[in-house]
């Protein structure tokens, strides 16, 4: 878990963009957490089966592109789920990962190009150019070599 307050003593050339003193630094968000756990039981002698899961929160954020008026426009916070499950034979692995099981759509970035997506986030428009995939399923196979 980690929290983080960030200020802006001196914006610089940030300062014609609108960002001011004493504004949070954009895309930087005050909380983040992560929380995984792995589970392993043997299925024979031979193998073992496994679950694993984490969950990661990322807080809100001010957008690099202001709100207007002086504001700095908010991005939302985010939650992302994954899950793997598979089994594993002494160096060898065969598994099925399951990626953003909730489907979260975060506004990764600010860039303003025209053609690209917007959304509204109280009441300003922030181009949304950068997001997570959907929610997908991907299998791996490795096998572990001793050099």
């Amino acid at each position: 878990m980690g929290f983080e307050k960030t200020e802006i003593n001196d914006p610089g050339i940030l300062s014609v963009v609108g960002v001011a003193t004493n504004q949070r630094i954009p895309e930087t968000p005050a909380w983040t957490a992560t929380l995984g756990a792995v589970y392993t039981r043997p299925i024979n002698p031979q193998y073992d089966g496994f679950v694993s899961a984490d969950y990661s929160f990322t807080g809100d954020s001010v957008s690099l592109l202001n709100g207007g008026g002086g504001s700095q426009a908010e991005r939302s916070p985010y939650s992302l789920v994954n899950l793997r499950f598979g089994v594993q034979h002494e160096k060898s692995e065969i598994s099925l990962n399951l990626h953003n099981l909730t489907d979260a759509k975060p506004n990764l970035g600010d860039i303003g190009y025209l053609g690209y997506a917007q959304y509204s986030a109280g009441g300003s428009v922030i181009p949304q150019v950068a997001t997570l995939t959907t929610r997908s399923a991907s299998t791996d196979r490795w096998r572990a070599r001793a050099w």
